[in-house]
């Protein structure tokens, strides 16, 4: 029976030992000391962080003199650790040495991560019209960076832990500068680029059931509203302006636009004026016209070397059809209405391109 009992008793101290052993309340242990707690682990700011020993008599510390970033005290049985701020990008460790007079010896390594400078964009894009972009920086020392940018339309204000940018309106189709953000030997560089799409265009497009490709010439000037962009000049009749809006490098046009008024004689009525609305249109699958807002026509940004811009639209992935499937916009298209009857399609804009005029 006692051979069971010891049995037993051993795989219970197997147990607790296991049990011990993932509980960081025993991080380090020998014969006559061990290490009850250890938070030596940094952050790059550096800090304070602690020991607790627990041993059966006299205790002696060290730590590698020429590793001057890491300083200690102890009082009874805590050791508190002390670190200066790390303004390397590698991280770095030391060891806190322990040792009883028995010859017992403890390491317990303190380690520090290295200095952060990072940004939440490496690319900032400005509208012709220009404005205030931001980014995110962290830091994480007490130092503070340095900003260097490369043009003068470009400038910047520093305001917490944002970096705001500020640009002018231009004049010019392109122009891009360099801001080099500067801590220590941390280098990052962040491209700002300003894209004028203002200007005379080249408007090519298809009439519904037409081979025939026409061409016009409007202009887009910059709307009251930032981001948008309203075409005027060689439009159909009656057709005054259409709205786009312009982000990200895309440009959509959507629809349940009021574009302009058409008026004309009709030989039963007489002089008749009925609203042009704009909408959007689909040949391929149904031969569709919807005259719905929050369907839209839209078009990638293409900028050729010699700085010409070109907009192909194309579907946006705005109409769902039966059963939730995507039904391509492939025109946009003007109608008419009166008193909320819609008296049918007027004009057709299949495979609109726009080229800037150079």
């Amino acid at each position: 029976m006692r051979v069971i009992y010891n049995r037993i008793f051993l795989l219970f101290g197997i147990f607790l030992f296991t049990a011990c052993s993932d509980n960081d309340n025993s991080v380090l242990t020998t014969d006559n000391i061990s290490i009850v707690e250890a938070n030596v682990s940094f952050a790059a700011e550096g800090g304070k962080g602690s020991i607790v020993v627990a041993a059966t008599g006299r205790i002696d510390v060290s730590v590698d003199p020429s590793q001057s970033w890491c300083k200690w005290t102890r009082a009874d049985d805590i050791i508190t650790v002390t670190v200066l701020a790390n303004k390397e990008l590698e991280g770095r460790t030391v060891l806190v040495k322990i040792s009883t007079k028995g010859g017992n010896t403890l390491s317990v390594p303190v380690t520090q991560k290295g200095a952060v400078l990072s940004v939440s964009a490496f690319n900032i894009d400005f509208e012709g019209e220009g404005g205030r972009k931001a980014i995110a920086v962290k830091n994480t020392l007490l130092d503070p960076y340095e900003v260097e940018v490369e043009n003068d339309w470009l400038t910047y204000k520093i305001d917490g832990d944002s970096l705001v940018f500020t640009a002018g309106k231009s004049n010019v189709v392109k122009r891009e500068s360099t801001a080099r953000i500067i801590l220590n030997e941390r280098v990052i560089e962040v491209l700002a680029q300003q894209i004028n799409i203002e200007g005379n265009y080249k408007m090519s497009y298809y009439e519904y059931e037409d081979t025939i490709r026409y061409t016009r010439i409007i202009t887009l000037t910059a709307g009251e509203k930032v981001g948008t962009y309203i075409m005027t000049g060689d439009l159909p009749e009656g057709v005054n302006s259409i709205l786009f809006n312009y982000k990200n490098r895309r440009l959509t046009v959507y629809g349940a636009q009021n574009v302009g008024v058409h008026t004309y004689e009709n030989p039963l009525w007489g002089w008749v004026s009925r609203q042009l609305m704009l909408g959007v249109m689909n040949f391929t699958q149904y031969s569709a016209i919807t005259y719905d807002v929050g369907k839209s026509y839209a078009a990638p940004l293409t900028l050729t070397k010699e700085n010409k811009i070109i907009f192909e639209f194309g579907d946006d992935r705005t109409w769902l059809g039966p059963s939730d499937r995507i039904i391509p916009v492939e025109a946009i298209v003007v109608g008419e209405f009166d008193s909320g009857y819609y008296y049918g399609r007027l004009y057709t804009f299949m495979l609109m391109v726009l080229e800037l005029e150079m």
